[in-house]
Formats: C-alpha cells, sequence, structure tokens
C-alpha cells in the first residue's frame, strides 16, 4: 500500500522511501508486450466480454482484454498519448508502433494477433526496445 506521497516520490504504510519521477502531465508512450506462444491458448483464463472471436477465448484473449480495458482508462485521461504493441512467441512481431490512443481502433489490431508457437521474451524486449527508440526519434 503505496499511502503517503513523499516530497520525492512515494513513502510505503510501512515506512520505506521509493524514489520515483511522474512526467507530469505530458503524453506517455506505452509499450504493450504480449505472449502468443501456444501455452495462450489454454483456456483456463479467458475474456470477460464477448467482442473477442471463439478462438481467443483463451488466456490470449484475456490478455488483450486487459490490454483493452487498460488503453480505455488510459483514454480518459491522456489524449495525446501514443501506444505501441509487441506480440511474440519465438520471434516478437509488432502490430503498431507509436499510434494514437484509439482504443476501438488499437482493439480491431490487436483481435488480429494468434497464438502459435514456443517462447522466447529476449527479441521481444529488444523490439520493445527498438520501438522506443523510433517513436522517440520522430519525436
Amino acid at each position: 500500500d503505496l499511502s503517503r506521497l513523499g516530497s520525492k516520490g512515494r513513502i510505503h504504510s510501512e515506512g520505506h522511501h521509493f524514489k520515483c519521477m511522474h512526467p507530469g502531465d505530458g503524453a506517455l508512450h506505452h509499450i504493450l508486450v504480449v505472449d502468443k506462444s501456444g501455452s495462450m491458448a489454454d483456456r483456463d483464463a479467458k475474456p470477460h466480454r464477448v467482442l473477442l472471436p471463439r478462438k481467443q477465448q483463451n488466456r490470449l484473449g484475456a490478455v488483450i482484454e486487459a490490454c483493452d480495458d487498460y488503453l480505455q482508462l488510459r483514454h480518459g485521461r491522456a489524449v495525446n498519448d501514443l501506444v505501441s504493441f509487441i506480440a511474440f512467441d519465438t520471434k516478437p512481431v509488432t502490430v503498431f508502433c507509436g499510434k494514437a490512443l484509439d482504443p476501438p481502433e488499437l482493439f480491431e489490431q490487436m483481435k488480429t494477433v494468434k497464438w502459435r508457437g514456443g517462447t522466447d521474451f529476449g527479441p521481444a524486449l529488444d523490439a520493445a526496445s527498438q520501438v522506443m527508440k523510433t517513436v522517440e526519434a520522430l519525436g
């Protein structure tokens, strides 16, 4: 419980101080990196809404729905934010990069992701780093 705000960070209810910097009201770039490996086809977790096709009534669908929920919440707070979405199995795929925060449009693109393959998150993190550099260079 990070209950008390410190002058330069947050102070936990147990007294621990966490230093942090907040960007204020400036636009943020949200980079969502999602596992789309074969294990994401398991049906032990499912999305709550019925907006996803039957083949995504599984872990992957639940994650896509969670990403959409997050973007919907953020959309109400900051209209100038940018979003990138990377899905990975053994190789990353940048589904979109540096897009304006438009949840319905982004949700449609996220829904195109299909599960398959193994899992290797190292290249996905490299892809996220590259996306960050690309968007930063665009300005």
